[in-house]
């Protein structure tokens, strides 16, 4: 994890999108040299009030792969590509946000040298780590079947678990040599 930043405004105004598409188009510095950018970046459609906005912000932005995402519960694939309604030429995918918040938790507990372990920048604060680990896996009951949800932790906010679950979702988009991309 290099950064976690937040922007603040009004969603509703341009402003705010504007400077989210000056964020993704900036290039950061890589420690060994060169460059690093945005290989697919996720927006999160699901709220029911921004859902308009975000379709249009992604559907102008599809060839820098920006799509527009929406989380669900339950015992599904990591990512599924979904149609968009009313004629829209871009399309949405549906996470499947507990298998990714599980392999979340499950890399939590590795150490840093192992494979599939989480590294994290220096520069993320407390606050970073207290949304990180925001909800925990709980069994309950439904219809006298056990299901594993994730239920939120002392209300704290989750946008860091939620970026994190996105941004692992976004990797699956990412189609590249992993050996060719560490030596470039």
């Amino acid at each position: 994890i290099l950064a976690h930043e937040v922007l603040w405004g009004d969603p509703l105004g341009a402003d705010l999108w504007i400077a989210l598409s000056d964020l993704l188009s900036r290039r950061l510095p890589h420690p060994r040299g060169g460059t690093l950018a945005y290989d697919r970046v996720l927006i999160d459609s699901g709220d029911g009030n921004m859902t308009q906005m975000v379709y249009d912000f992604c559907e102008i932005r599809q060839a820098r792969k920006i799509v527009a995402i929406k989380g669900r519960d339950g015992n599904l694939p990591i990512l599924k590509a979904q149609g968009m309604k009313r004629n829209r030429t871009s399309t949405q995918y549906i996470v499947g946000v507990d298998g990714v918040k599980t392999d979340i938790l499950t890399s939590l507990a590795l150490d840093i040298g192992a494979d599939n372990a989480i590294r994290f920048s220096n520069t993320l604060g407390e606050e970073y780590f207290r949304q990180l680990t925001a909800e925990r896996r709980e069994t309950v009951l439904v219809s006298g079947r056990p299901v594993v949800k994730f239920v939120r932790i002392e209300r704290r906010k989750a946008e860091a678990l939620d970026a994190l679950t996105y941004g692992l979702a976004a990797k699956q988009l990412c189609r590249f040599d992993f050996d060719a991309r560490y030596a470039q």
